[in-house]
């Protein structure tokens, strides 16, 4: 493995939250460099006070010295943040998550859809900016995004999300959650209760398996609600009613850790239906937990999965279809997980992710 000499490095990103994939994938960074020998610290903006998290201000004191490396999470809007690189003195890494298109947003919140707008000007401004050093792209889908936006392809690297040591691995269930739902097994999805997650769809799959084969096939929806998307949750609870679903949906919000990994134990399979992912973390925490995966074609999602493992046309008899074989045919769901299983050991464990970090960040 290449050496990398020791640096400082201001790990940016735009907010920082418990459970969120960008907020795991700059921790987990800010520890291996640390355990490289670097001195590194992240910097978010519009976070309350924080003992390991430093502010803005903060950041720009740190980025004043040319031995300083910005590594900057690009996944949105961020006008303060593009400030602060524009006064850093040394190198600077793009962390690329990928933007939402604003045409989820149309008609739903005028804001976001504006924030997507400005989210992808700014991709493509760092995109083509020469100072840039490296683009970490977070999936080869992310990765033909950027070379479309201009970015040098020998800048480019694919670095996968890097989570916290052992991920779900190192997390025990909780207990109550996990005696609750192994008496109400169900279909299960993580994500933020947004747009382009393909809720919508996945309710009409729901209800396509129960017209089929004259069985319920129950939901489990974990993901924040966000207020400013209130329309959006309308129209969702509007679905619901409309298709008869209300008795077999379980909308569970943000879940701490150990519910979260209760929540995959119990599932019957993970269904996922959406319709723009940058990566998609939980369909590798899925696999991790040994839950059989039926996903519908996607870039990001087919970036993730690779192409050993069953990624399913968009129709939804064909998705309804498949999760009543998978949950009706023994074998078939063990092989599914055999194959998820190693595709991702293959291609996430943490010697594989620290390796391409380590690669992408070498010659700096």
């Amino acid at each position: 493995m290449p050496s990398l000499p020791a640096r400082r490095c201001a790990i940016l990103l735009a907010s920082f939250a418990e459970h969120d994939a960008t907020s795991n994938d700059a921790t987990a960074m800010a520890a291996l460099l640390r355990r490289w020998g670097w001195k590194a610290r992240i910097f978010a903006g519009g976070v309350p006070e924080h003992p390991e998290i430093g502010t803005c201000p903060d950041a720009r004191a740190f980025l004043a010295r040319k031995d300083t490396v910005a590594l900057y999470h690009s996944g949105g809007r961020w006008d303060d943040g593009m400030a602060l690189l524009a006064s850093a003195r040394g190198p600077i890494v793009v962390r690329d998550h990928n933007v939402t298109p604003p045409g989820f947003f149309a008609g739903v919140n005028e804001e976001f859809a504006d924030a997507s707008i400005r989210g992808l000007a700014q991709r493509q401004q760092l995109a083509c900016d020469p100072r840039v050093v490296r683009h970490l792209a977070a999936s080869t889908r992310n990765a033909d995004d950027l070379r479309e936006a201009g970015a040098a392809p020998d800048r480019i690297r694919v670095v996968p999300p890097l989570r916290p040591a052992g991920g779900l691995d190192d997390v025990a269930p909780d207990l109550e959650a996990l005696r609750g739902w192994q008496n109400r097994p169900a279909a299960l999805f993580v994500g933020r209760i947004s747009p382009n997650k393909g809720h919508r769809h996945l309710l009409r799959v729901a209800a396509a398996h129960r017209e089929l084969f004259g069985e319920a096939m129950p939901l489990r929806l974990v993901g924040a609600t966000d207020p400013r998307l209130h329309s959006w949750t309308a129209q969702l609870d509007h679905d619901i009613d409309r298709l008869g679903l209300r008795s077999s949906l379980e909308f569970c919000g943000t879940l701490s850790n150990a519910a979260l990994k209760a929540a995959y134990l119990t599932a019957t399979a993970f269904v996922c239906c959406s319709e723009h992912e940058g990566f998609c973390v939980p369909l590798v925490e899925a696999a991790e937990c040994a839950v059989p995966i039926l996903a519908v074609e996607e870039p990001g999602v087919r970036s993730t999965l690779g192409d050993r493992t069953l990624v399913l046309p968009p129709e939804t008899d064909v998705v309804a279809t498949a999760y009543h074989r998978v949950t009706h045919d023994p074998m078939l769901r063990q092989k599914l997980v055999e194959q998820q299983s190693a595709t991702i050991r293959d291609r996430f464990s943490p010697a594989v992710l620290e390796r391409a970090l380590r690669d992408a960040l070498t010659g700096i």
